[in-house]
């Protein structure tokens, strides 16, 4: 999401003054990351992030953070890898890979869901206790590539017609938009000719017409299942973003990904722009 993205951005200018003398080299990032970690954390360095965010939120903004301070070191040659960090298509095919197998192994869904990532868990549920094996891409946390795999395959099955979803995955861009304009908020009138949807004022109007049965039956407050009016009902739920926890999967580099005889898979391999989108919808 973009708040996190102006979060990292944040983080990242305000620590780079922390971190002065860098090693000559390190195994792989990964090594250059917490080697960043252990810094900013010695420093006491703020994130920039409350404790009323959610975890994941918080876990994210200093992964990334960490993350693109090492990148940027080493691109400025502050250091050298012995492990050279994987490109994006290397991540997109290995994720490809793990979506043919998953979406192999998870025969059953149930009829619906509340949102995808209830099915990206339901995914994660039964692979991890089947124990599938991914494969380990050089640069990238292997809980990222499980959540990448977790959340494609709960995708594809979708496509497939395999359930149902109450919310689709096009929703959370909505709620972006709704969240950054704004509540739409207007000062209440004595006489209000526009809907307020207020459950305290409507149960106060509720009362109000039980305590006089006489009055008109029309009334300026909406009913709970009443759609019209000026404007529409709006559907201020929060987006789903929800981080299933990949801790107790199990990897390997060398398991060889399976084949999928399925014809309701979708054969198109991931390509960079779902690996950008999915890190922007999920963290």
């Amino acid at each position: 999401m973009q708040f996190t993205k102006d979060l990292v951005t944040d983080a990242v200018t305000r620590a780079a003054p922390f971190i002065s003398n860098w090693p000559h080299h390190f195994n792989t990032i990964h090594d250059a990351e917490e080697f960043v970690r252990g810094s900013l954390e010695r420093s006491m360095f703020r994130y920039g992030t409350a404790p009323s965010f959610p975890t994941y939120v918080n876990a994210e903004v200093m992964r990334r953070t960490h993350r693109h301070i090492a990148l940027q070191a080493y691109q400025a040659k502050l250091f050298t890898l012995d492990q050279l960090p994987e490109s994006k298509r290397v991540l997109a095919t290995a994720v490809d890979e793990g979506v043919k197998l998953a979406y192999e192994t998870v025969k059953w869904y149930p009829r619906s869901f509340a949102h995808i990532n209830e099915a990206r868990n339901y995914v994660r549920c039964i692979c991890r206790g089947i124990g599938l094996r991914y494969i380990l891409v050089d640069g990238v946390h292997p809980l990222q590539v499980a959540l990448y795999i977790h959340y494609h395959t709960a995708i594809q099955a979708w496509r497939a017609r395999k359930f149902d979803l109450e919310e689709s995955p096009s929703m959370p861009d909505k709620h972006r938009q709704m969240e950054a304009r704004g509540p739409a908020t207007r000062i209440p009138s004595r006489d209000p000719q526009f809907p307020i949807y207020s459950r305290a004022r409507q149960l106060a109007a509720t009362e109000q017409a039980m305590a006089n049965p006489n009055s008109s039956s029309s009334s300026p407050w909406p009913s709970a299942n009443d759609t019209k009016g000026d404007g529409e009902l709006l559907n201020m739920s929060p987006v789903r973003n929800d981080f299933a926890q990949e801790d107790l999967m199990s990897f390997s580099p060398v398991q060889e990904p399976h084949s999928s005889n399925d014809n309701n898979l979708d054969s198109r391999e991931m390509s960079e722009d779902d690996l950008s989108f999915l890190d922007e919808l999920e963290f």
